[in-house]
């Protein structure tokens, strides 16, 4: 199972630079195809991540990123760019972090920082599993739903990255009545939405938010009973404990990554 490292979500709108200095690729789909249809691609990451914006909060350490796979996968969405300049970015960082408080989880154990930009055509999230950021941009009149859900749907490509395995891989798709053969991350070029990791965070994000903007189009929103028999899966695993040292101000060094698992996608 390859593992991936950045996940960024594009359109086939050209993006304003982003902070993180990721570039995003759009898929086959043009900016006015229907929402589902535009695609995601797997984009390399920046050299280093920018300080996160006001409002955005600092995570707890995160594990190295992965080795393999994709680096970077965004969630798309088609239309215009919003308002820019400070009053922008302080409604987009007041919006943002409103909507990430009314999620009940807790993202922080992630190992990952969470920042709100304006929305700059094209991109409604990313998440970069190298840098361990989730940036998401926030449109001029968003529903409050639909940016819950890119934000949980963010945060569920996180813990794929962090704490993904071919088990917990293979669990997913038997609840799911996915295919237990294939790739999970999409290939460069193809949506988020059509592979199983983006309908994993699609999945996840209606755990948190609800199925207002679902947008997976591997199966169908999931029952009560597939969401049930997940839960386990969406909690962050426990960290396994330090073993005593004798200096007592010595804190643990976070635990090592397994060598397969899985990663976020952006909505």
């Amino acid at each position: 199972m390859p593992s991936p490292a950045v996940l960024s979500l594009t359109a086939a709108l050209v993006l304003a630079p982003l902070p993180l200095g990721l570039l995003a690729a759009s898929g086959p789909a043009g900016p006015t195809a229907p929402l589902a249809a535009v695609g995601v691609a797997a984009v390399a990451p920046a050299p280093a991540a920018s300080p996160a914006a006001p409002g955005s909060a600092s995570p707890s350490p995160a594990p190295a990123p992965p080795t393999s796979g994709p680096t970077s996968l965004a969630r798309t969405d088609a239309g215009s760019s919003s308002s820019s300049g400070s009053a922008a970015q302080r409604t987009a960082d007041d919006r943002g972090s409103a909507a990430l408080s009314r999620l009940h989880y807790p993202w922080r154990d992630l190992g990952y920082s969470v920042a709100f930009r304006p929305y700059s055509g094209g991109t409604l999230g990313t998440t970069n599993s190298r840098d361990h950021t989730v940036v998401v941009f926030v449109k001029d009149g968003q529903s409050e739903q639909s940016l819950r859900a890119t934000i949980a749907h963010e945060l569920g490509h996180a813990l794929d990255f962090g704490h993904g395995s071919a088990q917990r891989h293979a669990e997913y798709r038997r609840v799911r009545g996915l295919a237990q053969s294939g790739d999970w991350y999409p290939r460069s070029g193809t949506s988020d939405y059509a592979s199983d990791a983006g309908d994993w965070a699609e999945v996840f994000a209606v755990s948190l938010a609800g199925d207002g903007d679902y947008r997976s189009t591997r199966a169908p929103a999931p029952t009560p009973e597939q969401l049930r028999r997940l839960a386990p899966l969406f909690e962050v695993p426990a960290q396994p404990s330090a073993s005593p040292t004798p200096t007592a101000s010595a804190s643990p060094s976070p635990s090592a990554r397994p060598a397969e698992r899985g990663r976020l996608l952006p909505l």
